[in-house]
Formats: structure tokens, C-alpha cells, sequence
């Protein structure tokens, strides 16, 4: 049996939308016995409302760069959550500056703490059937397993994730995708998050995804990527498709 793992963002949702080609791909792959599942930085519950919008199946999700870990029902069975002490002391780190966003996420659900001076980005992504918690009500909670956060230039974010590395790289993992800062308990990421996976499905890995976030999986797992993802990415990949569904195509004919 196959495991299929592929990023969301970028890699199997493009443009807004799930293509046609793709989610035929997937099905037959399926269909065959082999696993499918996404690999993505978002929490359980904002991605398993969106797939279940665009009424798609899938065998397992590992969100929060792999910090948690969903069945094919979007049932959290496994996550690894950030120590609180680290957690404050990054939280106080960013909102020092008002112009920083930064947001938080429990596994499943996520909300911002501040929204700082943030412009919306025309490309990226809608956000399908999600709605957003109070970041506040999160971080009281003491159950968190992930933060998203940027400032409002490329250059201050770059710094910032800088500083975050240099300040606090013994207690957590920083994930810089796409002008995102994505941060983690340490040890936390893709690649982790689908070793943790094989504990519960057993199978043959394969990994796809387009991110800076994805390589981890992808210099494990000999993973491969897409033509548009970046140069450095696709350096690292065993192969380059057009999409999920011409990935599919070859290793299912290897």
C-alpha cells in the first residue's frame, strides 16, 4: 500500500479550487487501496470545514506543520503542544511591535491575538467555511499548538523571523513560508508530523508539496514538487510535476 502526502496550499489547491484532474486522480488512487491525506500548516478544523465544502475524502490530515494529526473524519488522534512558558514569551516578543499580526491555534480551532497593521493579500488563498476564535481565549486555555504571525513588510518579517529563531530556537521550531512565520514546539514539522503518522498507517511514503515549509518531508522522503514551486524547493525534490494528479500518475507506474 501507497501513502500519498500532499501539501494543500500551493500543491493540491491552486487558484482557489481543487482541480477536476486531481480530485479524479485521487479518487482512483484511493480506489485502489492505497491512503491519501493533506500536509499543511493550517489547524484540523479550518481545513477539514474546507474540505468537506468541496465534498473531497481523504485518509488522514496532518496540520500545524505537523503538529497535530487528524483520521479521515477530522478527528484529532495525536498532537504535540508548545510548553506555555515558551508560548508567552514569544507572544510578548512579537506584540512588542503594534504593526505585527500573529494568531494562534489549539489544533483546531485558531484566532488572532493582534492584528496588526497587516494589508490583505489579494492571492492568497480564501479561507472556505472558517470562522475564527477569540486568540486570547486560546492562549488562556493554555493548549497551544501552533502560532501564525508576519509583520506588515517582506524585509520587517524576514527580521522578525530572525530575531524569533535567534531568541527562541531551543524551545520551538520556526517555519517561513510564503511571508508567513509559522512556529511549533521544537522538533515539530512535516517531516515529523508524517513519521508520526507511519505509527498509525503502514505503508510506502510519498510526499508532495511546493512551500519552504515542506522541505523537511521532501529531503526525507526523497518527496517531489511542482514546476512553479521555487528554484530551491525543486533543487531539493527527486521529481517535478505539472500537478498531484501526474504525481499520482508516476508512482503508481513505478
Amino acid at each position: 500500500m501507497m501513502i500519498l502526502a500532499s501539501d494543500y496550499d500551493g500543491t493540491l489547491k491552486i487558484k482557489n479550487e481543487i482541480s477536476k484532474e486531481d480530485k479524479e486522480a485521487i479518487s482512483l488512487f484511493r480506489s485502489c487501496g492505497h491512503k491519501f491525506g493533506i500536509v499543511t500548516g493550517r489547524s484540523i478544523g479550518m481545513i477539514r470545514n474546507e474540505l468537506k465544502a468541496l465534498n473531497f475524502d481523504y485518509d488522514f490530515i496532518v496540520g500545524g506543520n505537523g503538529a497535530v494529526i487528524a483520521n479521515d473524519k477530522g478527528e484529532v488522534i495525536q498532537q504535540f503542544n508548545i510548553e506555555p512558558e515558551a508560548a508567552m514569551q514569544l507572544i510578548h516578543h512579537v506584540l512588542l511591535d503594534e504593526a505585527n499580526m500573529i494568531g494562534v491555534s489549539n489544533g483546531i480551532e485558531f484566532g488572532n491575538i493582534q492584528d496588526g497593521l497587516i494589508q490583505e493579500d489579494k492571492n492568497h488563498n480564501e479561507l472556505i467555511h472558517t470562522e475564527m476564535l477569540n486568540g486570547y481565549d486560546i492562549v488562556d486555555s493554555k493548549q497551544i499548538n501552533s502560532f501564525y504571525f508576519k509583520s506588515n513588510t517582506k524585509e520587517k518579517t524576514k527580521m522578525l523571523y530572525d530575531e524569533c529563531v535567534r531568541l527562541f530556537n531551543d524551545e520551538l521550531n520556526f517555519h517561513f513560508n510564503n511571508g508567513i512565520i509559522d512556529a511549533t514546539k521544537r522538533g515539530i514539522d512535516k517531516k515529523s508530523g508524517i513519521e508520526n503518522l507511519t505509527h498509525l498507517i503502514k505503508g510506502e511514503i510519498h510526499v508532495i508539496g511546493d512551500g519552504f515549509n515542506d522541505l523537511p518531508m521532501i529531503e526525507y522522503y526523497g518527496g517531489y514538487t511542482l514546476h512553479h514551486a521555487d528554484i530551491a524547493v525543486k533543487k531539493k525534490a527527486t521529481q517535478v510535476f505539472e500537478s498531484v494528479a501526474s504525481c499520482i500518475e508516476y508512482i503508481s507506474n513505478k
